[in-house]
């Protein structure tokens, strides 16, 4: 079917990749700039178009304009490789920000698919890609609620089945990422299902063999070498995930560590020697546009191990994100439903944290006022409102007054607090939802022995939402101004909001570890009782100091001697 002026003597690569987009429900191709990955499963799809009449293919990209214009390039490679196509297929629609074909036997690729609809597979364009002052980053969010339920067709054929076409087909083709992007997340489980034998294919493909298999000259990779940086040449060229970003505020490979908690915890575990701290992170109502208020749950136990018993264990248990409520009173009072569902009588006390500057201090001036929710009041750990304070109230409250400087006063140095999170994290001291969100939420069904299914979507959630933390995590990366540390979007259109409330979280358990003298304990040694015996007798007459080495034998070397 090649036409005389073909592009491509089609390689096996080329192949590979179209006979794996024939054969299997779902595939991730990773693949170098230059593979053609396009061209082939464009290719690929307007054959099955042809074969399978009828089919809905669906496009999803960065964006609609980046989206046409690849795929308006792609078709006419296509028509070239094999000019019989142009038989079959016509344009419905090729616009700058839209693209449609059908074929003369109803089936249909396209890029527009609106909620409600209905398609037979999607494939994913460059999902991977992250923002920069060029591009737009994948819409993850607007492919898992929009497009991915659409694709719900199923190919019938004489009112039964097709058992040989590829049902609810996805396609993912990139080049390589970030490992804590969301792209990842796809990856890995069709990584991991096509190593169980299950219907799935993952490859990653490096510049290499494009050039092996002759579909790109050494020049043009040697060019490319030369202008992209190490981190791009690794992802573009290389085919690797890396890295979240040169200079990360939480290295990638410590956040894949702290991923090992399995439960989520949705109120107080019942266990007296545990506290909690509810890291708040406030917004409030905007006009048109509502940011959302975040709240991150830290779990705090002390730790068996000697050498981190000056150091909480801190498991993040639960994170989520919602709208504002209307007004700060309502605020306060779901924030103080909250803290009942984490305390516990007899037990430690919990504690809340929040951001106190701006919109915050009038939530945490109606935290301190009698709410008639029969919960006892409550006032802030240092008692910064003495006039608001009423009879009995628990100090449990913690107003964050985050500055960019050092600890001056009342305020929180916000480079103390991205120092202390990012020791902790490094330390093995902070505790995340694992990533695997059905082995999350299986071990927590388990665990309260919960058999029915309705429940599966609420327990998921702060499985999900941890994903979503980390993907804040990862966008951010740290800028050394003067003597102290700031962190720095890497793209501004990722909030950071749940990463915030973790923060203000860490914070409570940062000063909770020093008033509870936790490090100055440890610290106490028999060094105590000569010191304090050297304080009131004094220094011991020089004499009386024995020389170095008398009584070991011979000196050993220069240092040293033998202590034997």
């Amino acid at each position: 079917m090649e036409g005389e002026s073909s592009k491509y003597e089609i390689a096996l690569i080329q192949r590979i990749f179209m006979r794996a987009n024939a054969r299997y429900p779902q595939v991730f191709e990773t693949a170098s700039r230059g593979t053609t990955k396009s061209f082939c499963e464009f290719g690929e799809l307007m054959a099955d178009g042809i074969v399978y009449p009828g089919v809905d293919s669906q496009y999803a990209g960065p964006s609609k304009e980046q989206l046409a214009s690849i795929l308006s390039g792609v078709v006419e490679e296509v028509f070239q490789q094999w000019p019989g196509l142009r038989d079959y297929w016509a344009f419905q629609s090729n616009s700058r920000d839209n693209f449609e074909m059908v074929s003369n036997e109803g089936s249909h690729i396209m890029i527009n698919v609106a909620r409600g609809t209905t398609c037979n597979r999607v494939v994913a364009e460059e999902v991977a890609q992250s923002e920069t002052k060029t591009t737009k980053a994948f819409d993850h969010d607007n492919f898992k609620t929009a497009i991915l339920p659409a694709v719900r067709g199923i190919r019938m054929v004489n009112r039964q089945r097709d058992p040989f076409f590829q049902q609810y087909q996805q396609v993912y083709i990139t080049s390589a990422g970030k490992t804590h992007n969301e792209a990842y997340e796809y990856r890995a489980p069709i990584l991991r299902a096509m190593m169980n034998g299950e219907a799935a294919f993952c490859l990653d493909v490096p510049s290499e063999v494009a050039v092996l298999s002759k579909i790109r000259e050494v020049k043009w990779r040697d060019n490319l070498k030369q202008n992209l940086t190490a981190d791009g040449w690794l992802r573009e060229m290389d085919s690797l995930w890396t890295g979240t970003s040169e200079n990360p505020l939480i290295r990638d490979s410590v956040l894949t560590e702290s991923k090992n908690l399995l439960n989520m915890e949705e109120r107080h575990c019942g266990n007296p020697d545990v506290f909690y701290i509810i890291g708040y992170d406030i917004s409030y109502v905007d006009g048109a546009k509502n940011a959302k208020c975040a709240t991150a749950i830290l779990k705090c136990e002390r730790q068996k191990d000697e050498r981190k018993k000056n150091r909480y264990l801190k498991s993040l248990v639960y994170v989520f994100d919602n709208p504002p409520p209307s007004t700060s009173f309502q605020q306060a009072w779901q924030l103080k439903q909250l803290w009942k569902r984490f305390s516990m009588d007899g037990g430690e006390a919990s504690y809340i944290s929040l951001d106190a500057r701006a919109y915050g201090k009038s939530v945490v001036e109606e935290m301190h006022k009698e709410m008639n929710d029969n919960l006892p009041p409550i006032c802030c750990m240092n008692h910064e409102y003495p006039d608001l304070e009423e009879q009995g109230a628990l100090p449990v409250l913690y107003a964050v007054q985050a500055t960019g400087g050092s600890i001056n006063g009342k305020h929180d140095s916000d480079a103390d607090m991205i120092r202390y999170a990012e020791v902790e994290f490094e330390q093995g001291n902070i505790r995340l939802l694992t990533g695997n969100v059905y082995e999350g939420v299986e071990s927590y069904k388990r665990m309260h022995n919960i058999r029915e299914v309705d429940l599966d979507g609420a327990i998921a959630r702060p499985y999900q939402k941890t994903r979503e933390l980390i993907g804040q995590i990862g966008n951010l990366r740290k800028v050394v101004t003067g003597f102290n540390t700031r962190e720095e979007r890497i793209s501004k259109s990722i909030n950071r909001d749940m990463w915030s409330a973790l923060k203000y979280a860490l914070r409570v358990a940062y000063l909770l570890e020093r008033q509870n003298l936790l490090i100055d304990a440890n610290r106490r040694s028999s060094w105590g009782k000569e010191i304090a015996r050297v304080a009131e007798e004094g220094f011991a007459p020089i004499t009386a100091i024995r020389p170095r080495n008398a009584g070991f034998g011979r000196a050993i070397g220069r240092i040293g001697g033998n202590l034997n």
